[in-house]
C-alpha cells in the first residue's frame, strides 16, 4: 500500500548514534524519555487591591444618576447611531436625551432633564421600530450588560386563528415568549371577533 505523496508517515527514529552528555543521563526520564517539565513558579493567589476612593467616582454617580438603563427586546441589534436618530425622530421631549453607550441591548440613556426621565420610566414600555424598549434605573457597581428586565408584560394575540383560541395554546404561546404569570382568559362561548 503506498501513501499519498501530501500525507507524511510517523515513525520512530534509531536515536542510538545522538550526543547526548552524560549530565543529561542523572536526570529521572519519564515514559517518554524526556526529561521532566521545569516547575512552574508559585503565583499569587489573588491579584493586587486596587483602591477606589468615593470622591474619585462621585462626578460619574452624579452622571449616571441622570441616566436611564434601557434594554431592547428584539433579536436586532440597533447601533447606538440608529437608535439616536430613531429616538430623536419619534420622541417629542421637552429637553434632549443622549445615548451614552450600548452592550448587546442595553443601553444607557442620558436626560437633561429629570421630567422627561421620570415620565420614560413611569410610562413604558415603549416601541421603537417595532422593538420593545424598557427602562430601569442605573443601579451603582453594576455592568451595563449585567441589567436584565424584571418588568411583567401583557401580551395580547391578533388574529390568533380560530382551532388556536383555547387556553392550553395561549399558555404555551406565552411560555414561548417569556416566563409565564398568568392567562387572562374568559371561558364564555360567544366572542367578538374581529374579521
Amino acid at each position: 500500500m503506498s501513501i499519498p505523496p501530501h500525507l507524511r508517515e510517523c515513525n520512530w527514529t534509531d536515536s542510538g548514534d545522538s550526543n547526548h552528555s552524560s549530565d543529561e543521563k542523572s536526570h529521572p526520564l519519564n515514559n517518554f524519555g524526556i526529561f521532566p517539565p521545569p516547575i512552574p513558579k508559585l503565583r499569587a493567589k489573588r491579584g493586587p487591591i486596587i483602591p477606589f476612593h468615593f470622591e474619585e467616582q462621585e462626578s460619574s454617580r452624579m452622571f449616571l444618576q441622570q441616566c436611564l438603563i434601557g434594554s431592547i427586546l428584539d433579536l436586532r441589534r440597533f447601533s447606538v447611531e440608529t437608535m439616536q436618530r430613531l429616538i430623536n425622530r419619534a420622541w417629542q421631549l421637552r429637553e434632549g436625551i443622549t445615548i451614552i453607550g450600548r452592550d448587546g441591548n442595553n443601553y444607557i440613556f442620558h436626560f437633561n432633564n429629570p421630567n422627561d426621565r421620570r415620565f420614560m420610566l413611569l410610562n413604558g414600555p415603549w416601541s421603537i421600530n417595532g422593538a420593545l424598549l424598557i427602562f430601569e434605573i442605573w443601579q451603582p457597581n453594576t455592568p451595563l450588560r449585567s441589567h436584565s428586565i424584571t418588568n411583567t408584560l401583557w401580551v395580547q394575540l391578533w388574529r390568533l386563528p380560530l382551532e388556536y383560541q383555547q387556553p392550553i395554546f395561549a399558555c404555551r404561546i406565552a411560555q414561548a415568549i417569556s416566563e409565564l404569570s398568568l392567562v387572562d382568559w374568559d371561558s364564555v362561548v360567544l366572542r367578538t371577533l374581529d374579521l
